[in-house]
């Protein structure tokens, strides 16, 4: 287990880093999407590997982007 944080860099894309319970492992962002620097993301784990991500992207639509375990499906807008 570990923590996970995500926020939007002054570049507008997601970024991410993670701590394993010993050490962080340097931002890397999650390719694709633009929002606003500051808009919140939510993470929700899907109970494996992966997790969604949900944001408001700067259309005022709430747009989502999955990590499978291994790679992210990419920012699409959520139609749910």
């Amino acid at each position: 287990a570990g923590i996970r944080l995500y926020a939007v860099g002054e570049d507008g894309q997601v970024w991410t880093d993670w701590f394993d319970g010993a050490l962080w492992h340097n931002w890397g962002p999650v390719h694709g999407g633009t929002f606003n620097q500051g808009t919140p993301i939510t993470a929700t784990p899907d109970g494996g590997a992966g997790v969604h991500l949900f944001g408001v992207g700067k259309d005022g639509r709430v747009w989502t982007n999955y990590w499978t375990g291994s790679t992210w499906t990419g920012w699409n807008p959520d139609v749910a």
